[in-house]
């Protein structure tokens, strides 16, 4: 009794342990009542040892029980996952398989019918060709001369000759009217037959074109029943994905729930099998007669009693997730098109497919076609395409290209991408200003420095049909541009050759000011050449670009080469208290060289003073990409000045000016001694400034017309 007392603890964790899982609540009840009817049994068998025989049959009963739910629990943990595995396999997305078969035999029998229409066509014009020779035929026939000549024409044969008696004249009358009456009469006849021929036939003719029409709309029919069908199946493309998503997401939940507790299950049932065989043998350990073998109960409970190696659960794998690809038959695509379209007959024209693209977002029914490949025309019609990567619209070719909306909104405009399409390969396009205008469109990898990737959409309405007109604009390059070259210093004051060369020119002599790479700041002074004051003038200093890292194209190593896109002004002499003509730039260039020459009076006394001066100058292109933009300011008023362009910027135009009200004076005078004479007439100057900024990209307007040529 003492060893079957030992055994209870056993027994309660067996109990516990048990999942019943085929039962359910009930079945945990009843398990729950069974051990604790064991445990009274026990409990007698403590207080009455003749009861003890009872508690081990109890016990034998009990074992049973748990080893067979076991058993249960293992089968319905195999079948469970079985059941996962075929649920995950019924998450279907409708067989691409089932609608291909049911498309193609649609297609079948389009093609049929498209050939009975060829068919019903051929022979419809068989008869009217039929019907136009035998047209020809009455016509030959009925318009012969017999049956057309006028009655006039005739009236002479029957005036008999003066001498002629009458009787001769009577016998000849009949011959010739009974000849020409059976001529008429048989003419007439088979003229009658012909006309009857061509009725017949004409009435076949529109019978058969009648037929033909009706076959042909028949047809037509069948084509828009196959394009709802491809177009409901292309359609239900999202639905089906997130349909067949969620339920395999929902699987796959409980398929790793149950996965991650199958170990402690498999414990469980361990557990639960090693007490229901202990149970079992100590039952057999006591006699009919309440005996108990006390040898045979220590190994009841010994550590390697029972084998619990089978207890496991194979678990099979889930089937992949299937892949949600997107419908590539529908009406617009390419396969749509081979297939429908690839095997009609020579003879029959269709109309081309009523687009389905709604279901690609909202933006594939804009004019942008977004997501499909689409042909590019310019206001001319002419067709757009890509060689060596810049854009070109004269309709030598037919260039691919596909945009792609990068905001949601509701009128599909806004930010997006513009892409060349060439060897199924997307190559983003750009602004790019030395590409051809208007369009000024490269399409390519990216180099450093390039303008975003990127369009605005102002415009982009609904399509009419295959086509619509959208309007945008590059984005082009932000901030300011790389300086071209770093600033020289400024020179000093001086009449000598070499404090000219410091930057100062020398007054009343032949000056050259040059800056290849274009010039920074400009300053002047009215100064004089000796103390005689008839030989007063203007003097210069500057500041100009040094060559950096990145040159401008007309910049050479030392001077001007004629052959550079460099353009040169002259004019005529001027006085020399006019200063320097107004010498302008034209819209995106800037000064690159001042030059001057000095003229002498022409009267007896003035022959050996300087009174003029011829001025040159030469501007250059900005480089290729660039803009620079400037305006004069206001006249200083003052015999002395200097303007500083800034960083970046560059000198476009300089204007001189007579100044009688100008003060002058070394106390005025920042940059030396200058002239002290107030009474006479003096000069100044003014120079505009130019700022460099990147090239704006024009909107652009074009024509987008779809094409099948992508999926």
């Amino acid at each position: 009794m003492v060893l079957l007392l030992a055994f209870k603890d056993t027994f309660e964790v067996a109990g516990r342990s048990l999942r019943s899982r085929s039962s359910g609540m009930t079945g945990a009840v009843v398990q729950g009542r069974d051990l604790d009817m064991l445990l009274h049994h026990i409990s007698d068998c403590r207080t009455d040892p003749a009861s003890c025989g009872d508690a081990a049959d109890n016990m034998a009963n009990y074992s049973a029980n748990m080893t067979n739910r076991v058993l249960e629990d293992i089968n319905e943990t195999k079948n469970d996952f079985d059941k996962l595995v075929a649920e995950a396999e019924a998450c279907d997305m409708d067989s691409t398989g089932d609608h291909a078969v049911s498309f193609n035999t649609k297609v079948d029998t389009y093609m049929t019918c498209r050939e009975k229409q060829s068919a019903a066509a051929k022979l419809a014009t068989l008869c009217d060709a039929n019907a136009g020779n035998l047209q020809s035929t009455k016509d030959l026939v009925c318009k012969s001369t017999i049956l057309t000549t006028p009655i006039s024409d005739v009236q002479d044969i029957c005036k008999p000759s003066p001498h002629q008696p009458l009787g001769e004249w009577l016998e000849s009358m009949a011959v010739q009217f009974d000849t020409k009456t059976k001529n008429f009469q048989k003419q007439q006849g088979l003229c009658n037959d012909a006309q009857l021929a061509l009725e017949n036939v004409t009435e076949e003719c529109n019978t058969l074109r009648n037929n033909s029409t009706a076959q042909e709309n028949s047809c037509d029919g069948v084509l828009r029943e196959l394009e709802t069908f491809s177009c409901n199946w292309a359609s239900g493309f999202t639905t089906r994905c997130s349909a067949y998503n969620l339920c395999y997401a929902g699987v796959l939940a409980r398929y790793t729930k149950q996965n991650s507790e199958l170990a402690k299950e498999i414990e469980q049932w361990t557990q639960t099998w090693t007490a229901a065989k202990k149970m079992e043998c100590t039952s057999s350990a006591i006699s009919s007669s309440d005996v108990v073998n006390a040898t045979k109960m220590k190994e009841c409970n010994s550590a390697n009693f029972t084998n619990t190696s089978f207890i496991k659960v194979k678990v099979p794998a889930m089937p992949p997730k299937q892949t949600c690809s997107e419908p590539d038959v529908y009406p617009g695509s390419k396969l749509f098109r081979s297939k429908v379209y690839g095997r009609l007959p020579a003879d029959i024209t269709v109309r081309l497919p009523t687009l389905c693209l709604s279901w690609k977002g909202a933006c594939a029914t804009y004019s942008t076609f977004a997501g499909s490949a689409v042909f590019l025309k310019n206001h001319d019609g002419k067709f757009c395409h890509i060689n060596n990567k810049q854009m070109y619209c004269d309709g030598s070719s037919k260039g691919l290209f596909a945009f792609e909306h990068k905001e949601g909104k509701t009128s599909c405009t806004g930010s997006a991408e513009l892409t060349s399409v060439h060897s199924d390969q997307l190559l983003k396009c750009r602004f790019d200003h030395s590409a051809p205008a208007p369009q000024y469109m490269a399409c390519g990898p990216a180099a450093t420095g390039d303008p975003p990737a990127e369009i605005v959409i102002a415009t982009n309405p609904l399509p009419s049909g295959r086509s619509g007109n959208v309007r945008f604009e590059f984005k082009g390059k932000t901030g300011q541009p790389v300086p071209w070259g770093v600033a020289s210093e400024w020179g000093s004051w001086g009449r000598t050759a070499t404090q000219q060369e410091k930057g100062w020119t020398e007054s009343c002599k032949d000056f050259s000011l040059i800056a290849n790479g274009g010039f920074k700041s400009i300053r002047y002074k009215y100064a004089k050449n000796s103390y005689n004051v008839a030989l007063m003038d203007m003097v210069y200093s500057f500041v100009k670009y040094e060559p950096g890292e990145k040159e401008p194209i007309w910049l050479t190593n030392s001077n001007l080469a004629p052959e550079l896109p460099v353009k040169h002004n002259q004019l005529q002499p001027r006085g020399l208290t006019n200063g320097p003509p107004q010498m302008i730039c034209e819209p995106n260039h800037v000064l690159v060289a001042i030059e001057s020459e000095i003229g002498y009076g022409s009267g007896a006394l003035t022959t050996k003073y300087v009174q003029v001066r011829t001025w040159t100058w030469s501007c250059a292109a900005a480089s290729e990409g660039l803009t620079i933009s400037g305006s004069f300011g206001p006249f200083p008023n003052q015999a002395w000045g200097s303007s500083d362009c800034g960083p970046n910027g560059y000198v476009t135009g300089v204007e001189g000016k007579y100044c009688p009200q100008c003060t002058t004076g070394s106390g005025s005078d920042p940059y030396g001694v200058g002239p002290n004479y107030n009474a006479w007439g003096l000069t100044q100057m003014r120079v505009m400034c130019g700022s460099l900024s990147f090239a704006k990209p024009l909107p652009i307007e074009i024509t987008v017309e779809y094409s099948s040529a992508l999926p």
